[in-house]
């Protein structure tokens, strides 16, 4: 892209859009608001670098001061000021922030220490504020004004701009949720932990009237049981959870490493989500993704449910009677599966959700902490394992 021309097209859009502000939500001014965003949003991906390394918001930001100052002088862009401001970007400096977010449902049983799960930090308010307060030269009682929480996490991120580092610690803190989820293993809204999502108090009234009789009820829905989030369960090195936190908190993942961690994200959303159909589909999305290896964007066929059964029973399995149940039980869980999906059905059993996650996750904990797996770096290496082990 000719940013220069791009800029100026910008600018001429912003100085059109000024003169319409009388026609304000009319559908010309609407149609222009929306070129102009598309514009910024395609200058700003149009560079890899800028997009990968600050967020659009910065950018966004920049760009428009630029325009402010160019419009002041009434000048136009060339490529020269381009150059200028993209290299003014470029060059900012990479700085290391810590991103702290509350944590609601979770609590420490020792909360004199510091927790980690993985590079996750854990913080009591009360017992580390001295510690917190350290971190930043703004006042406590305006950085700390309006704590909704006792307990805090923590999340390192080596970027350029803070809007960007907020954005990266987003996603890591979105895969703990997920892996914690994953752990628990129960679907239920009495153990729930949010840093990004959480259920606040409903307040629910309902009534049930008749000719014969009528009642009401009033309620709430909502977690009010904390988890001890240090709790010797979620680091239980048997089942490879200490490992778990390690690799989601992983900035460099291989491929295969990509896939496990993927799957632990999916499967910690479907038991997370609370309508049990999509809870289905979400849990099967997490085997695919685990053990599918074919063409990128080839839909579910026989011949790949197949493959997946297969590649299932030969990981989980330890008896030929064993592989053989497996593989059973995981074409017919497929096949209601298919049946949500082609055909609307919606008569789903929890005890097959269930049944479904506990395969997928039994894989997971397998892939992880069985010796014979530790080296495999991509999908296909799997997969010729597994040929191996089938054919030996």
């Amino acid at each position: 892209m000719e940013f220069s021309k791009a800029l100026n097209e910008l600018f001429e859009l912003d100085r059109e859009l000024d003169q319409k502000q009388s026609s304000f939500l009319s559908k010309e001014y609407i149609d222009l608001w929306g070129k102009i965003n598309d514009t910024f949003r395609t200058i700003y991906a149009s560079d890899k670098f800028i997009s990968s390394e600050i967020s659009y918001k910065y950018f966004h930001e920049q760009l428009i001061a630029l325009m402010h100052e160019f419009h002041d002088s009434k000048k136009i862009f060339c490529e020269k000021d381009v150059d200028e401001f993209l290299k003014s970007i470029r060059e900012m400096e990479l700085i290391d922030f810590k991103v702290i977010r509350s944590i609601i449902g979770a609590k420490l049983h020792k909360p004199k220490e510091i927790y980690k799960l993985g590079d996750f930090e854990i913080y009591h308010y009360q017992t580390h504020k001295d510690y917190l307060h350290s971190l930043s030269r703004m006042d406590p009682e305006i950085f700390w004004h309006g704590k909704i929480s006792d307990y805090l996490i923590g999340f390192n991120v080596n970027t350029r701009e803070k809007e960007r580092a907020a954005e990266i610690a987003y996603n890591y803190f979105y895969k703990f949720e997920m892996c914690y989820y994953f752990i628990k293993a129960m679907k239920d809204e009495h153990h729930e932990i949010g840093i990004l999502n959480y259920s606040q108090i409903n307040p629910t009234q309902q009534y049930i009237l008749s000719s014969k009789m009528g009642s009401s009820h009033s309620g709430s829905s909502a977690s009010f049981r904390l988890v001890e989030i240090d709790d010797e369960y979620f680091i239980d090195e048997k089942n490879g959870y200490n490992k778990m936190w390690r690799l989601i908190s992983k900035s460099n993942l291989t491929k295969y490493e990509e896939k496990i961690v993927s799957s632990i994200i999916w499967a910690g959303k479907s038991m997370s989500e609370k309508d049990l159909i999509d809870s289905f589909i979400q849990i099967a999305i997490s085997l695919e993704i685990l053990l599918t290896y074919s063409e990128k964007g080839q839909i579910i066929t026989p011949g790949i449910t197949h493959q997946i059964s297969e590649s299932a029973a030969i990981i989980i399995g330890d008896t030929f009677d064993d592989r053989i149940k497996v593989e059973k039980d995981i074409k017919e869980l497929y096949g209601k599966r298919s049946s949500i999906v082609h055909s609307g059905e919606r008569d789903i059993d929890i005890n097959d959700y269930y049944k479904f996650f506990f395969y997928v996750k039994d894989i997971i904990i397998k892939l992880i902490t069985f010796d014979k797996y530790k080296n495999i770096n991509t999908v296909k290496e799997l997969h010729s394992l597994i040929k191996k082990i089938k054919y030996s």
